[in-house]
């Protein structure tokens, strides 16, 4: 759209861009709009590719295309053939099942469309018969709908969502950033504080009698920034200290997350990751922390934080 919502012309494409590279563009939305085939130098038969390009030197493959494109050519002036492929999109989008993008399932079932007329054009040409056509098809769909799993997993860890809850962990882990109890202290309801970004801390002193040097009880320190607290089985994320936490281990990892701080919020809601969103309607709820109003991320403490079995220090 412009600038003030009007719509641009639509430019169709008249193909499909393939493009090979070292390593999968970032970003989950990016994603959902290609198709991704991972492969490394074991993938590829070289006696077959080694024909393949024999082929295309002669022209064979050449050929090949524009006996297609008449096929599809003369198919399109004897019938509805719009209409035929647009409903038998729809009916391979509608067989690809699972917790999809809303433009994944167009990327593969436009390819298995492309897959499966080039097919019944080999079959009507005599080129293959029926069931070798059929079988064709059929390893395919598989290898497509395999595809499609593999890029749907990958896909999720580049959700800011995921992203940003799987980081939260590793963030205190690595005294980045810690969370307290309400009080501003170490929290009182765990063994070990160190996954909640608390260290340890002994102090010595001299005795005043004998001067014996001896180590007093071991007492606890936040690292980093305070980013949350812990109220039983909730945690409250500070949005902002949180977010910025996140984003410097993430471009640490050489990564981001592609949303701003309040676009998360959103999403976090979205995805029913907030336990108690806002009453006027926003991500952040207010709460009050030593005698504050704070705004903060509501979660559940055990779907965000790694901790062991908890007992009182």
């Amino acid at each position: 759209m412009r600038a003030d919502t009007s719509m641009r012309v639509t430019y169709w494409p008249r193909g499909t861009v393939m493009a090979t590279a070292e390593d999968v563009p970032s970003g989950a939305s990016l994603r959902a709009r290609m198709v991704v085939e991972q492969f490394d130098k074991n993938t590829i038969n070289a006696a077959s590719l080694t024909e393949l390009q024999r082929a295309a030197g002669d022209g064979l493959l050449a050929q090949a295309t524009a006996g297609y494109v008449r096929w599809i050519a003369a198919k399109a002036d004897g019938g509805d053939l719009r209409a035929e492929l647009r409903e038998l999109h729809a009916k391979l989008r509608k067989d690809i099942s699972g917790d999809e993008h809303r433009r994944s399932p167009d990327q593969t079932a436009g390819l298995a469309l492309g897959i499966y007329m080039f097919i019944q054009f080999a079959v009507d040409l005599g080129a293959i018969g029926q069931d070798d056509g059929t079988a064709l098809w059929d390893n395919s769909w598989s290898k497509l709908c395999a595809t499609r799993t593999a890029q749907v997993a990958e896909r999720r860890e580049e959700d800011p969502v995921t992203m940003f809850i799987e980081s939260i962990p590793e963030v205190l882990a690595s005294g980045m950033a810690h969370v307290a109890g309400r009080d501003g202290e170490v929290p009182q309801d765990v063994g070990d504080p160190a996954p909640l970004g608390w260290r340890r801390r002994s102090s010595t002193f001299y005795e005043e009698r004998g001067g014996d040097l001896t180590t007093v009880e071991s007492t606890h320190m936040p690292l980093g920034d305070l980013i949350g607290w812990v109220d039983g089985g909730q945690l409250w994320l500070l949005p902002a200290a949180a977010f910025k936490a996140v984003e410097t281990l993430l471009r640490g990892q050489g990564k981001a997350l592609p949303i701003t701080a309040s676009t998360l919020g959103k999403r976090l809601r979205d995805a029913g990751q907030l336990l108690e969103p806002g009453e006027d309607g926003r991500p952040a709820k207010m709460v009050k922390v030593g005698g504050q109003a704070i705004r903060v991320f509501v979660m559940r403490r055990d779907s965000v934080l790694e901790e062991g079995e908890g007992v009182p220090l």
